[in-house]
């Protein structure tokens, strides 16, 4: 069926985009501590810039879309993103 898909994509039926999305932190959060015995366990939120990358691939003709953004990805990132992708 794949097949199918990406000849039709090939012969301009209809568009075929790859589209993914991935996030990346400059630190990994705190995963662990210590706290001497009898209080309670503690540990410091690490301060990060963390970085969003849109990304999509025009299948037949292998170009490549992209969109950086700074902190997390919402919603209307996303379907801001995917209207220029459609143009």
């Amino acid at each position: 069926m794949l097949d199918k898909i990406k000849a039709g994509a090939r012969a301009g039926r209809y568009r075929l985009v790859y589209f993914d999305e991935a996030s990346f932190a400059a630190s990994p959060p705190g995963q662990y501590g210590w706290s001497p015995r009898g209080k309670p366990h503690e540990t410091e939120p690490l301060t990060h810039c963390r970085r969003s990358v849109l990304g999509a691939l025009n299948y037949p003709d292998n170009s490549l879309f992209y969109q950086t953004v700074s902190g997390n990805i919402t919603r209307a990132d996303v379907i801001d993103f995917l209207t220029q992708v459609a143009r």
